[in-house]
């Protein structure tokens, strides 16, 4: 039975891994057309950026080609006369890159040509004091001689990671960094400093839910120090996090953990009740890891009980995914062969280095005696994939003769293309889960006109405790619309997250000069930009401060309405384009609402007389339901604007968001 159920999930994740693959092919089909509309290099860029995120798992040759493309747009653009803000772009991008190429030579283990591009990327970053780039460095570099045994030089690093994130006080990177030192000290069985470190870790990490992993750690510190009982606690509770969260892989590992600590113990009936309860939950997940040791396990206890039947169950499961993982990691060889041979003859081709021929030579030649079985195996289904392609193609080149049905795949493609734009921009707005964290008493009203939307929102809480948040109306809507909302997203991680702005006015002045230069608006007649209001709530010190594009802020607080105005003027080209954007701070008490929106749904046409909603009714309508709970307010915000618009088309894509302080 087992045996079944791991055979049947091997061909369920086969498949989806086809999908995944096919569905990949079709998403950068349609990120091609995005980046050769762009005229400006920084947008290039992050183009190109958000390409790499897309295939750098599935191929790993156009990510490094990528990140080639993008160091050398920054090299191009750093030899000019920038603005500090572009320099400092440009930098951060190149250094970004640099460190991506250190990942693509470490995956396929050029660990020697992976630290040589950590370190440049060190280099830019330690120019620019971009701390959390060089952590990242630095850490990475920690990982290779890590996994190299160099454990002496993993601590160095690791220790270096540890100094930066406590001069900048972010304390889930800090726990992060004292995890990994305490990984260190284990391998070096140095159990001392690694419970040191460990429960430093674990002081810290509880509050961002990291307790678990530090608790593995500590587990394991126990179990080698043969103190049974505190280990088995360790893991007991990490079993009840990942019993609520749930976490079936992280069940699976706990309970062969458990497993293994009672067979120590010479309890036999709990060690086998817990390695079948981790075969069990790794089968739910269609894992192979760990489920042979597991088996192992299992049939060497059961063959020291003396039940045969049982012994010789697990025997037969434990060489049958023992054959299975032989066979996985045989296709991850092949695969890793291909990696380095098309890069091989990417570079040979390129002229670069007479030592890369050399390299070259050296890997086809070692390639051919060990690995020629596999590579003759792998030509074969290649060539059964290309001869079931060429049947499909002609298959498909008979049905598109028919008019009607070549119709129906273009719409098909535009649909999908549609789609595909519909997941990157969901991808790029705030999550639900990180908003309800950040802004837990709240709620967002989102209702495009069409599949994707010209309108978005955005939440962050920085360091310091301050959060921001707001709703952007883009130019146009549908796909135009969508472009715009991801450049608007782009620019506010860019200027709160990355440049750390906390002036709301300082943010907007920032925008709007850089949706100017992005979108050459000084030369040419475009108006395209957003209208946007954007708040930034100080909790412990009760104030709010608000900037508005157009767009104003509501806030209801003792029965009294207070409407803010936002400015008169775009985040875009504007007749008076020095005019700079003010803030407004306003104090706010417990209990308060504030409302922030685009205009979608004042400017909806509905109601008895077909005529606007507009901004008098809404700030009643918001005031009659303020006092009541988040949840119903959203419920009664949907029904409104559904009820008004009624049988009428949606004239424009709808967001209101609803905070209570």
């Amino acid at each position: 039975m087992q045996k079944a159920l791991l055979f049947k999930n091997l061909l369920i994740a086969l498949f989806c891994c086809n999908y995944v693959f096919a569905f990949n092919a079709e998403k950068v089909d349609s990120l091609k057309l995005v980046l050769n509309s762009s005229v400006d290099d920084s947008l290039k860029i992050n183009a190109l950026n958000y390409w790499d995120e897309l295939i750098y798992e599935s191929n790993p040759i156009l990510s490094y080609q990528i990140n080639c493309d993008v160091t050398d747009l920054c090299r191009k653009n750093l030899t000019l006369n920038l603005s500090d803000h572009s320099f400092s772009f440009y930098q951060r991008k190149l250094a970004e890159s640099l460190n991506n190429i250190g990942i693509f030579y470490a995956d396929i283990a050029n660990y020697r040509k992976a630290i040589e591009f950590y370190k440049k990327a060190v280099v830019v970053n330690k120019k620019n004091k971009f701390e959390f780039g060089l952590a990242k460095n630095y850490n990475n570099i920690a990982w290779i001689y890590y996994n190299q045994l160099n454990y002496t030089k993993a601590l160095n690093y690791y220790t270096k990671v540890l100094k930066i994130f406590e001069e900048i006080q972010d304390n889930y990177s800090i726990s992060m960094a004292l995890k990994n030192i305490g990984a260190v000290y284990i391998k070096m069985e140095d159990y001392t400093m690694a419970s040191k470190y460990c429960n430093r870790s674990l002081a810290i990490s509880k509050e961002y839910g990291l307790g678990p992993l530090v608790l593995e750690d500590i587990g394991f510190i126990y179990f080698k120090q043969g103190n049974y009982s505190e280990a088995i606690n360790a893991y007991e509770t990490i079993y009840d996090y990942f019993l609520k969260e749930p976490n079936t892989i992280g069940l699976s590992f706990v309970l062969e953990k458990m497993g293994i600590l009672f067979r120590e113990k010479g309890d036999l009936k709990k060690a086998i009740k817990y390695y079948k309860r981790a075969i069990h939950y790794k089968n739910e997940v269609n894992s192979f890891d760990g489920a042979d040791r597991c088996a192992k396990n299992l049939f060497e206890i059961y063959k020291g009980l003396g039940d045969v039947s049982n012994a010789l169950k697990y025997h037969e499961l434990f060489l049958y995914v023992k054959d299975s993982l032989s066979a996985m990691n045989a296709k991850e060889d092949v695969f890793r062969f291909d990696v380095e041979q098309e890069y091989a003859l990417k570079k040979q081709a390129d002229s670069l280095h007479f030592e890369n021929e050399m390299t070259l030579q050296k890997t086809k030649s070692k390639a051919k005696s060990e690995k020629s079985k596999i590579v003759r195996n792998y030509l074969i289904g290649v060539l059964l994939l290309i001869l079931s392609s060429l049947i499909l193609l002609f298959v498909h080149y008979r049905k598109t003769r028919n008019q009607k049905e070549v119709i129906e795949t273009k719409q098909k493609e535009i649909s999908d293309s549609i789609s595909y734009a519909k997941r990157i921009q969901d991808a790029l707005m705030t999550s639900s889960l990180y908003l309800k964290e950040v802004l837990p008493d709240s709620f967002i009203f989102f209702k495009p006109k069409d599949v994707v939307s010209g309108d978005f929102y955005w939440v962050h809480k920085n360091n310091k405790g301050e959060i921001f948040f707001t709703v952007a109306d883009c130019t146009g809507h549908g796909v135009p619309g969508a472009f715009m909302s991801m450049i608007g997203t782009s620019l506010l991680n860019e200027n709160i997250i990355e440049n750390r702005q906390d002036d709301t006015a300082e943010i907007l002045n920032n925008m709007k000069k850089q949706i100017i230069k992005a979108l050459k608006q000084d030369v040419n007649d475009s108006k395209d930009g957003m209208d946007l209001a954007l708040c930034k709530f100080h909790p412990k010190k009760g104030l709010v401060q608000f900037s508005g594009a157009y767009n104003p802020l509501i806030h209801v607080s003792n029965e009294k309405v207070n409407y803010i105005k936002g400015d008169k003027q775009p985040i875009a080209y504007y007749a008076q384009k020095d005019a700079s954007f003010t803030s407004n701070t306003i104090k706010v008490q417990k209990g308060d609402m504030l409302y922030i929106f685009s205009d979608g749904f004042i400017d909806q046409f509905g109601g008895e007389k077909g005529k606007k909603y507009m901004t008098g009714k809404f700030k009643k309508f918001l005031f009659s339901i303020s006092k009541m709970s988040i949840k119903e307010q959203e419920h009664l915000v949907k029904n409104e604007f559904s009820n008004w618009k009624g049988e009428n088309e949606q004239l424009d894509d709808v967001c209101v968001m609803g905070v209570r302080v």
